[in-house]
């Protein structure tokens, strides 16, 4: 079994606001360093790179991207994050 990812918290917190801004979410990560540190909806800003995808449930699934996170809520408002990479379902941990 292979190490969990991790997901800063401020990261999983924007990811949450949007889906219960929206409902429909995608967008990309960045990352500096091979370390996620942004969300963004559009195009990253230069000096990052791709670390993930993120899309609703039922939005179409993004190919090329190195790992996906299929972001929900669930009936209580909760943010469930379930990431893909290499076809394969991978653990992903919230850190502070």
């Amino acid at each position: 079994m292979s190490a969990p990812l991790f997901l800063p918290r401020r990261l999983a917190i924007r990811l949450l606001a949007e889906a219960q801004r929206s409902g429909e979410v995608q967008g990309s990560i960045g990352a500096r360093g091979g370390e996620p540190c942004s969300v963004h909806a559009g195009a990253l800003p230069e000096g990052e790179t791709l670390w993930a995808r993120y899309r609703s449930a039922h939005a179409t699934s993004a190919p090329g991207a190195p790992r996906e996170l299929v972001v929900s809520l669930d009936t209580k408002g909760v943010l469930q994050l379930r990431c893909v990479e290499g076809g394969a379902e991978r653990e992903l941990k919230i850190r502070d």
